[in-house]
């Protein structure tokens, strides 16, 4: 399942990676520094000045919030999705 969420526009965007703009798949794994991570989820940029966010948990279960960048990818606007709603990475929806 590739992870979408919608912008602070209220546009349906897409998880890429930068590289290649193929979509990340949930529970992919990618890693950082050496370390590796599986993708949990993410949110769409709120604002033109964002890019956004990836949600990821480590080997060990820790998990953590961070700029799609850190991982190669970025959010993408796409009009091949309905509107969604984003999910944080602790499961509560988003208001």
């Amino acid at each position: 399942m590739n992870i979408t969420s919608n912008d602070g526009a209220g546009r349906p965007c897409i998880l890429v990676h930068s590289h290649n703009g193929q979509p990340v798949a949930k529970e992919s794994q990618t890693f950082s520094r050496g370390v590796s991570y599986t993708v949990t989820g993410g949110r769409a940029p709120r604002t033109g000045g964002s890019t956004g966010r990836v949600w990821v948990e480590s080997a060990d279960g820790d998990f953590g919030e961070y700029f799609p960048s850190v991982f190669g990818m970025e959010w993408r606007v796409t009009d091949k999705l309905e509107p969604v709603q984003a999910v944080r990475w602790n499961n509560e929806s988003e208001e």
